[in-house]
């Protein structure tokens, strides 16, 4: 039995939700950041549109080169991607042909 989650029922109207994920790279301090992911779901007022992930950079700290005297690492300051938030976009004519077609094929997989 498949169980879809209705995303437009009353307790969510964001029209982009959001999975919260750990990011962890041992090379990095922090170590681990947490990040969003879009979730799909269906939303049928919402042909033409997607989501896509928000970016913001940070700053974190990235294990360079080990110091052979000392054995101890060095790191040096970067700024990395991290995904934030999910924005509703409007697709391109494309995008949106490809989208109707799908649609159109799952709504004919329905009634058959």
């Amino acid at each position: 039995m498949i169980h879809r989650k209705n995303c437009s029922d009353g307790r969510n109207q964001d029209p982009c939700p959001v999975t919260w994920v750990f990011n962890y790279d041992s090379d990095r301090f922090p170590d681990t950041l947490v990040e969003a992911r879009c979730k799909r779901c269906e939303r049928g007022s919402m042909t033409g549109f997607t989501c896509r992930p928000v970016y913001y950079y940070t700053k974190v700290l990235r294990k360079g080169n080990c110091d052979r005297e000392t054995g101890v690492y060095s790191y040096e300051p970067v700024y990395e991607q991290v995904s934030i938030s999910c924005s509703l976009h409007v697709m391109g004519a494309i995008e949106g042909a490809k989208l109707a077609r799908a649609h159109s094929q799952n709504e004919f997989n329905r009634m058959s």
